[in-house]
């Protein structure tokens, strides 16, 4: 699906005039593994609204690209550089039924679980275009919903998920999660229509 202002395509030359980039989005490949993890924790850090855990970022991303692993990313780059990655995985159970009740313990559902953008590619609408890139290849992997959180304080987090057409579902009090600001935590939510399920859950990982 495309959004308002962001082309389908990004090379012509109208979009160069506007923008001096020329961005590519893919897929991101086992090869991509290690470029991945060193590109989030360099430009992600710079918050302390990120959650940035090694201990758990890292196996995400390992994932990417082994037999029947549902962990996937798309990447944005420029001249071959990762500019922006959106990573995301098929999973059930954990926290998120604790807080959405309607989430059955065994439910499986779309994670979208490490967004980061290089400060200078920030405001382009990378991260939307490449969480729309994720929700898709999760929807084709046979979940009914894709689900996200953020810092409750991260209003360029939340609002970017608001334009994947994602809504903010419940915001709690999570001091050890978020030891920063409101030290809250908001669940925003996809759901996808009826008609787009297929009968059962595949790797999404292309």
């Amino acid at each position: 699906a495309a959004l308002d202002g962001v082309p389908e395509c990004v090379s012509g030359a109208e979009v160069r005039e506007r923008n001096p980039y020329f961005y590519s989005f893919r897929f991101a490949t086992a090869a991509d593994r290690q470029a991945i993890i060193d590109f989030m924790f360099e430009h992600g850090t710079d918050t302390e609204l990120n959650h940035m855990d090694r201990a758990e970022i890292e196996p995400l991303i390992n994932a990417i690209g082994v037999e029947n692993s549902t962990h996937g990313a798309v990447i944005a780059e420029v001249d071959g550089t990762i500019v922006s990655a959106f990573s995301y995985n098929i999973e059930s159970g954990g926290l998120y039924p604790n807080r959405l009740t309607d989430l059955g313990e065994d439910q499986p559902y779309g994670h979208l679980t490490v967004a980061i953008t290089h400060k200078e590619h920030r405001s382009r609408q990378l991260g939307a275009r490449l969480g729309i890139m994720a929700i898709g290849a999760l929807i084709s992997g046979g979940v009914q919903q894709v689900l996200a959180q953020c810092h409750a304080d991260n209003e360029p987090s939340w609002r970017m998920m608001e334009k994947m057409n994602m809504k903010r579902e419940v915001t709690f009090h999570d001091p050890e999660y978020r030891p920063t600001g409101s030290r809250s935590t908001t669940y925003l939510r996809y759901r996808a229509p009826e008609e787009s399920q297929p009968a059962e859950v595949q790797s999404p990982v292309r």
